[in-house]
């Protein structure tokens, strides 16, 4: 295998994930937002929680788009490095922020 061929699909992957985690966030913040709703629970309470999930989701998508066009453009590496720092980043701000 050549070295091009595992850089291309590791990127494919690392850009599956990206995707992935991307409709997951979304979920999270539709889910969030449902459970939550209740007489006893203000609006504004629910926008706070649930806020940081919809934030991360439209980042994770804009980077999805920016490492989609260059893995088109054969830039395996450069997608590959943005897509698994979008993924740390995303996954480490919910862990120590929300």
């Amino acid at each position: 295998m050549k070295q091009t061929d595992f850089h291309k699909r590791t990127s494919l992957a690392a850009l599956l994930l990206l995707l992935a985690s991307t409709l997951f966030l979304l979920f999270g913040f539709y889910q969030t937002r449902r459970q939550l709703l209740s007489p006893l629970i203000s609006e504004a309470i629910i926008e706070t929680i649930s806020t940081p999930f919809l934030n991360l989701a439209t980042v994770s998508f804009g980077a999805f788009l920016i490492s989609g066009l260059l893995h088109y453009s054969k830039k395996y590496t450069l997608s590959l490095v943005l897509s698994i720092a979008v993924l740390s980043f995303s996954y480490l701000y919910l862990a120590f922020k929300g």
